[in-house]
């Protein structure tokens, strides 16, 4: 019986799965640090948990079966053929999680990618309740047409991406690649390429719908094949042109369907699914994805031969089969080393499909041959993994057969790390996939893991091919498991023998989709389909062909790539629909009646003693259920889609409309947020974004929710308006919502994790007002309110929701959030408020210990910037304590044993009591030996360890450490450096210059620091007169061979200044700028050197043109302002002395000037010319007595004394006396009484004239130094 209560169970179980299917690819956060993938796990997460509370109440309020779990389990296999590859699924991760080497990664999932056995059950139970809960073809419908419409938005933003009037600053490069709403260009193709078979699918069945019946079906398929093709090439050349097409199409559709008296509907929707299948083939294209591009390849090959043999159109399926002949044979010439289509690879986007099987050094196909070799060791009987905390790991030899856990390669894989794979990647960096489905599944789940995917994958291909009628004997059976099996055992046979056995992971999958690929050609070689068994006009046939394409396409991509959580998402929900639609579980609607009218329901509803029971209880004029008439319309099924397309217009609202800029309007925040682009520029970009999308929803969503017959056009209107005005106001409102906090001043951390809660709230406050809507719109109208149990089951499920939606899920992003407000402050150095920021977020996610190192490490930069005792002391020992925490968190993570280590080394050096410092670097040895342990192939820690060795005085352990660092990677910069600092310290200088100069020629920034000033120590060996010319020579190549390499550029800048090449210093630093136009780093290092030259003129051209790439609201731009005025100041004053030349006071203004900036080699000789004006003047002489003091013009400086002495007034006769007598003391080379008279003159100076004696002062002491 059922229950209202159960009703909306019911509903929202289906809510839930399209709230997955929009928000899994969709909703990005802008405001924590990982944007995307854990906060799309996140909620997915949610929404899994509140259908299975749902699905708990619904099935109390149906009864729990009492049949004996051995039937039930087979009743339900007979439903679900694909449940025992998915419990299979379950068991390997349950067991592998269990015993996983890091088992809170596993389970929780990992901080970079948060998919570890929760978000995989979250999956698989959405798998489970879609294939049992689907079973009307309204569902059917609404999910693919949700599927559908979520791509569109993405796919237009990655055009927007392309075209460069993004609204986002994201901090990679999104124009050539577009990344979307993935963070990837990888993953956004990998996306899209599972929505394209839907989309056409619908565009095709649109077209054979419309043009059924009309004498001009062939004009209507040209002209729309034509748009399709026209509205692609528009959006591949420019923008605007594709916007104008958009709308001239829709245009033209509304009047050839008016001039035609055609249905309206039918011409608008055909308009849209060619918008949408065109934006979605160009935003792959965009991506420039190798992966995907041959998984859409391979799926439109699948979906057109598939439906030419299930629609018996045998011609049709040879002929796609030579066209796939004809490509593969191109594809694979144009893989060849010396191919005759060379000349291709050169051109964009088309080349990248001549490099799949490209290995040159540095290319992302390197990066995979390399991380596959890591991983086939890891995978195959190997010594056992070490753990600082447990020692060897005792379960060793089983992990071939149980993995490591899911989501712990980025740990497991240390041992095995190709030292050649830091040249392309962070080298403290350790992969966490493996860029190919067959290696993750073998590494986290080992073979039980392995086995289980390629069942389950096995089973939905043949269980699809059996469904569509082309496997229908057990010969055939066979013949396709054997085709699949010896494909990919042949495979990798042959790959495994050319190649490398590393390439088992690709090669075999590949044989496998090759087998796959023979069985269909075979079949239209040989045989034609059997009867299908659909009913429903060839709907049937199409549908399951359009889910066979999307599963191969996404199949074949995973194995260049990484599954996501939108793929994820994507490829369960399209199995339970190919289990739905295979099964024929679909209901058949009613037939439509001529006329409104109330229908009784069929008495096969119910057990007919049932019935007969309640008409003896009550009269039979009091029906207990109700239909409605087919024709009948009814606001409901409307309203749902509305909220759907709310929930889909309310999270691009989250996304993009933002206050970037701090404006304290709502208002101007939102007219910024719609009408320009990141560079403040005025585009009509994320406006058309809604726009479109809004259209999209309400075209595709009302042809679809509404009757096809029977509607008046006041009925029409009625759901139109419904449609705009309850889809704007949500929008409305949450805009609203959204930017008032965001208008506030001050910091906005808070701010954003309450935008996230009302994001939350808003998520499900429309999926329940989804769910209702869909409740209302049942024809069968529930008899009773809700089963006694559920009183007390449902208000607990409902608190025990909100607390594990919170606490598993919210909580993580919320933590996210205050760390990248951590990581904002370390940026500028303020460290007490990191280290709050960092705790925050620790005791959101007690078990995180990515948060508990990076907490260390403020603690460490906070006691470094201290000057108290008391302070430091206890921020680094809080430091060492977080260091540990993270350690004991997770042991097998090189990073923390390496930061202890570095810790103990860095604090070393802040100590003065020999004692102490000897055990810190004591403990520093001993925590880098740990590392090395875990990552035996990384050179940078060999080379740390050896710094340490360096401070503990022991040079040949040093010398030994560098050694194996070269042995490990021969081409690694840093190690060559510390190779000549092994040197200069043993006083070989030509030899550290060798070493210095080897490492430039391999990376030409590694003799630099973070802000592009070169190293002191190395640069003062390079700067020696014997070896300057050998640097200058080096430098100048390396930048021959990358100009815009600006530290580089920076050094030999600094090497001509220090030989006395001023203006080869400007050279070099306008080269700069002319390779770099748009770096502000080029533009102010040669601000800075016109300045400090005393080039006014162009310092200020200079440092204009520096202003025009900060845009004003930049933090920036009021520094850099007022620098500009100072210029301007001092351009002003000279050019005033130039037309005075004779008056005393303007030429005394610039001198003036000069001084105050530090730079006396400029004002010594307007001081100069003053005292000739004025030869009396006394601040001139004192100026040039104590300036050339400064400048080591000691000489000059005594002659100027002898005459400003007999003009200084009486409070000043005694600093002249000092210094009169610390330049006698200097001249007899008396350091240590020059220096005692030099003092006592500063001692007695006014505050502008300390500067210049402290530097005289800072002279002699050096003096002093050296002599001793």
């Amino acid at each position: 019986m059922m229950t209202r209560l159960s009703n909306f169970c019911d509903q929202l179980l289906e809510a839930g799965w399209l709230a997955a299917l929009v928000i899994a690819p969709l909703y990005f956060n802008i405001y924590s640090s990982r944007v995307f993938e854990p906060d799309k796990a996140s909620l997915l997460r949610s929404l899994a948990l509140a259908m299975i509370a749902a699905w708990i109440v619904r099935r109390i309020e149906a009864g729990f079966l009492r049949a004996p779990l051995g039937a039930t389990l087979r009743a339900w296999t007979r439903e679900n053929p694909l449940l025992l590859p998915t419990l299979a699924i379950l068991l390997a991760y349950l067991l592998a999680t269990i015993f996983s080497v890091a088992p809170n990664v596993s389970f929780w999932g990992s901080y970079q990618r948060l998919q570890g056995t929760y978000s995989t059950f979250s999956y698989i139970v959405i798998f489970l309740i879609a294939a049992s809960s689907l079973r009307t073809r309204a569902q059917l419908y609404r999910a693919i047409n949700t599927a559908i419409i979520t791509s569109f938005p993405i796919a237009f933003y990655g055009l927007l991406q392309h075209y460069e009037i993004d609204p986002l600053p994201w901090g990679g490069d999104v124009t050539v690649r577009i990344a979307a709403n993935m963070g990837n260009s990888i993953f956004v193709a990998a996306y899209l390429i599972m929505t394209v078979p839907l989309a056409l699918a619908r565009w095709l069945e649109t077209l054979a719908r419309v043009t059924r019946e009309s004498s001009a079906r062939v004009v209507v398929i040209a002209f729309t094949t034509l748009a399709l093709i026209a509205l692609s090439a528009l959006w591949f050349f420019n923008f605007m042109y594709g916007v104008l097409f958009v709308f001239a199409l829709f245009a033209l559709a509304i009047s050839a369907a008016l001039i035609a008296q055609r249905d309206l509907r039918d011409a608008l929707v055909i308009a849209t699914y060619t918008l949408i299948l065109a934006t979605q083939v160009i935003a792959i294209f965009f991506s420039q994805s190798r992966g995907p591009l041959l998984g859409l390849f391979g799926g439109v090959f699948v979906f057109v031969v598939l439906y030419a043999l299930a629609r018996r159109a045998r011609r049709v399926a040879l002929g796609m089969i030579g066209l796939a002949a004809i490509g593969f044979i191109f594809l694979a010439m144009f893989n060849l080393p010396n191919s005759p289509f060379a000349a291709l690879k050169s051109v964009p986007y088309v080349g990248r499909l001549g490099q799949i099987f490209d290995v040159e050094p540095g290319g992302t196909g390197r990066v995979r041959e390399l991380i596959w070799e890591g991983a086939l060791q890891l995978v195959l009987p190997h010594a056992p993994l070490w753990s600082p905390t447990t020692g060897d790991d005792a379960l060793n030899p089983v992990r071939p057969l149980i993995g490591y856990g899911p989501e712990t390669m980025y740990v497991a894989f240390n041992p095995f790390y190709p030292p050649e794979l830091g040249r392309t990647e962070a080298r403290n960096a350790s992969p966490d996939r493996a860029h190919n489905e067959t290696f993750d599944a073998l590494v986290t789940t080992g073979l039980f893991g392995f086995a289980a995917y390629i069942l389950l994958f096995v089973s939905i291909f043949y269980f699809g091919l059996k469904w569509l009628g082309l496997i229908a004997t057990p010969g055939e059976r066979n013949a396709f498991i054997a085709l699949w099996l010896a494909g990919g055992f042949l495979s990798a046979l042959i790959f495994g023998a050319a190649r490398g056995w590393n390439y088992i992971g690709v090669a075999l999958p590949a044989g496998m989709i090759l087998g796959f690929f023979v069985f269909l050609v075979g079949d239209a070689i040989h045989a034609l389909p059997r009867e299908t068994g659909e009913g429903w006009g060839g709907g049937r046939a199409l549908w399951l062909t359009a889910l066979i394409a999307a599963l191969i396409a996404h199949f074949i991509e995973i194995h260049f790539g990484i599954a996501i959580v939108a793929t994820r998402t994507y490829f369960w929900f399209y199995a339970a629909l190919l289990v739905v639609i295979g099964m024929n579980r679909l209901e058949q609607p009613a037939p439509v009646a001529p006329a409104p009218a109330k229908i009784a329901p069929p008495e096969s509803v119910e057990d007919a003693r049932a019935i007969a029971r309640r008409r003896k209880r009550r009269p039979a004029a009091r029906p207990v259920e109700r239909a409605r008439a087919e024709n009948e319309l009814s606001p409901a099924p409307v309203l749902a889609w509305t909220m759907l397309a709310s929930l889909v217009l309310v999270t691009l609202a989250y996304e993009f409309v933002v206050n970037q800029t701090g404006l304290p309007s709502a208002f101007a925040a939102l007219e910024r947020a719609l009408l320009y682009d990141k560079a403040n520029n005025f585009s009509l970009g994320v406006l058309l974004l809604f726009v479109l999308t809004w259209i999209v929803m309400g075209i595709i969503g009302l042809n679809e929710e509404l009757p096809r017959v029977g509607v008046s056009r006041d009925s029409w209107f009625i759901t139109l308006a419904l449609y705009l005005i309850i889809s704007l106001t949500v929008w409305v409102w949450f805009v609203l919502l959204q930017l008032r906090p965001l208008t506030q001043v001050g910091d906005l951390t808070n701010t954003y994790i309450q935008l996230l809660a009302q994001y939350y709230l808003a998520l499900g406050l429309l999926v329940g007002a989804l769910a209702f809507a869909l409740a209302a719109a049942t024809r069968a109208q529930p008899s009773a309110g809700f089963a006694p149990a559920s009183l007390i089951v449902a208000p607990f499920l409902a608190i025990a929701l909100g607390v594990m939606i919170y606490a598993t899920n919210f909580a993580g992003v919320q933590a996210d959030i205050y760390y990248k407000a951590g990581n904002n402050y370390d940026a500028v150095g303020q460290w007490e408020r990191s280290i709050d920021a960092y705790q925050r977020a620790l005791q959101l996610q007690p078990v995180q210990d990515f948060y508990a190192l990076f907490l260390g490490r403020s603690y460490l930069e906070a006691g470094r910037a201290t000057g108290e005792p008391k302070l430091r002391a206890a921020d680094l020992e809080a430091s060492e304590r977080m260091l540990l925490t993270a350690l004991r968190m997770n042991p097998l993570n090189t990073d923390h044993s390496a930061n202890l280590a570095r810790l103990f080394r860095l604090t070393a050096t802040m100590t003065d009591n020999a004692t102490e410092r000897a055990t810190r670097l004591e403990k520093s040895s001993r925590y880098y030996a740990d590392a090395i342990k875990l990552s035996p192939n990384t050179a940078h820690l060999r080379n740390e360890w050896a710094l340490t060795d360096l401070l503990m005085g022991d040079r040949a352990k040093m010398r030994e450490q560098l050694d194996i660092s070269f042995k490990l990677d021969a081409r690694f910069a840093q190690t060559y450096l510390y190779s000549g600092e092994y040197y200069r310290e043993s006083g070989d200088m030509t030899r550290a210059a060798d070493e210095y100069l080897n490492a430039l020629a391999l990376d030409p920034a590694v003799l630099s620091d973070p802000s592009g000033a070169p190293l002191p120590d190395p640069f003062e060996v390079l700067v020696r007169p014997e070896l300057a010319p050998r640097a200058i020579s080096a430098y100048s190549a390396a930048l021959e061979k990358n100009p815009r390499q600006l530290s580089a550029r920076l050094a030999l800048v600094e090497l001509y200044k220090r030989t006395g090449q001023p203006e080869l210093a400007r050279r070099e630093l306008e080269r700069a700028v002319q390779a770099a136009p748009n770096d502000p780093n080029a533009h102010l290092s040669l601000v800075n050197h016109l300045s400090q030259a005393g080039q006014i003129d162009s310092a200020v051209t200079a440092m204009t043109r520096l202003l025009e790439l900060y845009p004003p609201t930049s933090p920036e731009s009021p520094r850099l302002q007022e620098f500009l005025k100072q210029l301007q100041n001092l351009q002003r004053a000279i050019q005033l002395a130039k037309n005075a030349p004779n008056d005393a006071n303007a030429q005394r203004a610039v001198a003036a000037i000069w001084k105050a900036r530090g730079q006396p080699q400029f004002a010594i000789p307007v001081y100069d010319a003053i005292a000739h004006l004025a030869p009396n003047d006394y601040d001139a002489l004192k100026n040039l007595a104590l300036l050339n003091a400064q400048t080591n013009q000691f000489d000059a400086a005594e002659r100027a004394l002898a005459r400003a002495a007999t003009l200084a007034p009486d409070n000043e006769k005694a600093m002249w006396q000092n210094v009169q007598a610390a330049l006698n003391s200097l001249k007899q080379k008396q350091f240590a009484p020059a220096l005692k008279s030099a003092q006592a003159a500063l001692a007695l100076a006014g505050d502008a004239d300390k500067p210049a004696l402290q530097a005289f002062v800072a002279y002699l002491q050096d003096q002093v130094a050296a002599k001793k």
